[in-house]
């Protein structure tokens, strides 16, 4: 994020996502790049990373997060090293070459330019 949200986000308490339609992964994994202890609603990608903060299902269960809420700074170290290691750009790299693999296996697959625009973005990160 900008240098002046990255510094709120570092200095904030805790960051909420109630959202029940966004999956909140990126903005999850820029909490806990910036080791800011996160709740959100249990939906999408926020699933794959419960166990770097806290999800509920119910506003009877936001309540009580909120209400009991203490930042653990273990898990807080969790997050940012997890969120460091695995989401890095090589990884996003990886997962969008997967992706385009996989939907190119399929009988609708993509235009091949849209393949070869990944190729060509895989060239471009490995020369730098």
């Amino acid at each position: 994020p900008a240098p002046a949200v990255a510094a709120e986000m570092r200095a904030a308490h805790l960051f909420c996502l109630p959202s029940v339609r966004e999956s909140g992964g990126a903005v999850l994994l820029e909490a806990m790049v910036n080791e800011t202890p996160w709740i959100a609603h249990a939906t999408g990608g926020v699933a794959q990373l419960g166990a770097f903060g806290q999800t509920y299902r119910s506003d009877a269960e936001l309540r009580g997060l909120l209400a009991d809420f203490s930042p653990d700074p273990a898990r807080i170290a969790r997050a940012r090293d997890h969120a460091i290691g695995a989401h890095d750009i090589r990884a996003t790299l990886h997962d969008i070459e997967a992706a385009a693999r996989h939907a190119a296996a399929e009988p609708s697959a993509p235009p091949a330019r849209t393949i070869a625009w990944l190729r060509a973005l895989r060239g471009a990160w490995r020369g730098a």
